[in-house]
């Protein structure tokens, strides 16, 4: 395994939040978090360094997954793939989800790589949304 999932520390929020801030019209809808909307989000460590290469998030309710790798240079090497695949596991487990949902900005050629990889399916699309899904 070359990456694991852990919560952020405080030294990496920096960090997080500087991938936002730089990604600002794709990341921060999907990072916001309001009262009704419990979101579990996970960094991307790897395994190797314990250095800080992305977040994962799943949101509690509506099952939804999402991903960032935060640098460039980071970028595929199946960093993605892996993440995904360790979140649907602990969604599927733990959360006792049956199917998740990803949204994927259609001009994201990675994201939507990483994602089927992982096992996601296309559904649809919303606007400059396409939806994947993958079921239990």
């Amino acid at each position: 395994m070359t990456i694991q999932l852990r919560l952020m520390t405080n030294d990496e929020m920096p960090t997080f939040f500087g991938w936002l801030d730089k990604e600002k019209e794709t990341l921060l809808p999907m990072y916001s978090v309001s009262p009704g909307n419990p979101q579990v989000v996970l960094g991307i460590v790897e395994t190797a360094t314990q250095r800080l290469i992305g977040a994962v998030k799943v949101d509690v309710f509506t099952k939804e997954v999402g991903i960032v790798i935060g640098e460039e240079a980071d970028r595929g090497h199946g960093y993605g793939t892996e993440a995904i695949n360790l979140v649907c596991s602990m969604a599927f487990t733990y959360l006792h989800a049956t199917q998740l949902v990803a949204r994927i900005n259609f001009l994201n050629i990675g994201a939507i790589l990483a994602f089927t990889a992982a096992g996601f399916a296309y559904k649809g699309s919303m606007g400059k949304e396409d939806i994947y899904v993958r079921v239990r």
